[in-house]
């Protein structure tokens, strides 16, 4: 029970950053393509079907990352346990 409370303290916790190696992809310029010219609006297709298909490989990164995470910290909190037994508790700061 004490592990998965400082799991979530954690996660809560934790500042939000860009995780190594997963950069968000340039989302496209927000205008309407013109309805008169076909080149400019085959352009602007282009740029959002390259955004959602980046997107995926992003999201896929992310979660990668936050397995890699969940797995990490688990491994440190059974680490403090075994250590420190019954004085292993969570110290919550008084701000």
């Amino acid at each position: 029970m004490i592990i998965r409370l400082a799991i979530v303290a954690l996660a809560l916790s934790a500042p939000c950053a860009v995780a190594q190696g997963c950069l968000p992809p340039e989302p496209p310029y927000a205008y309407a393509p013109p309805t008169d010219d076909p080149e400019l609006r085959e352009i602007v297709r282009d740029q959002y079907q390259t955004y959602i298909e980046d997107s995926e490989g992003y999201l896929n990164c992310l979660q990668s990352e936050i397995g890699r995470a969940q797995a990490e910290t688990r491994d440190v909190l059974n680490r403090w346990v075994q250590y420190f037994g019954a004085d292993a508790k969570i110290r919550y700061s008084s701000e």
